[in-house]
């Protein structure tokens, strides 16, 4: 396939239709002049951001950390006995890992016996 350089005017011959350049000028395309410079905030603090990146979402390394460490904490019971207790994930059932094994114990047991699970 035939094509005419973006940058230079010149035809060029490419495999695929995506090709824009030519090889002696896609090298020296760069990255901020064919994406603009576009104006967003941070997830985190607010501040405004000017950037060529459409993927960037915070300003810097500290507010990425932040908003991903940050922990939505919610109050649920165990699963085992009953108490409540705030939990960070949506995946912890039990209070503290001594619920966790106890009731893994029983499971462990029904499953041998061929009973059904029962939680004290």
């Amino acid at each position: 396939m035939v094509k005419i350089c973006k940058k230079c005017g010149k035809l060029f011959s490419c495999l695929m239709n995506i090709a824009k350049y030519c090889h002696s000028c896609r090298d020296t395309i760069k990255y901020y002049e064919t994406n603009p410079i576009i104006v967003i905030h941070c997830k985190t603090c607010g501040k405004e951001i000017k950037t060529n990146k459409t993927v960037q979402l915070f300003c810097d390394a500290n507010c990425r950390k932040e908003f991903h460490y940050a922990r939505k904490v919610e109050t649920v019971k165990c699963a085992f006995c009953g108490e409540e207790f705030d939990r960070s994930t949506s995946k912890k059932k039990y209070c503290s890992h001594e619920c966790y094994l106890k009731a893994k114990q029983v499971r462990d047991d029904a499953r041998r016996n061929g009973g059904e699970i029962e939680v004290s």
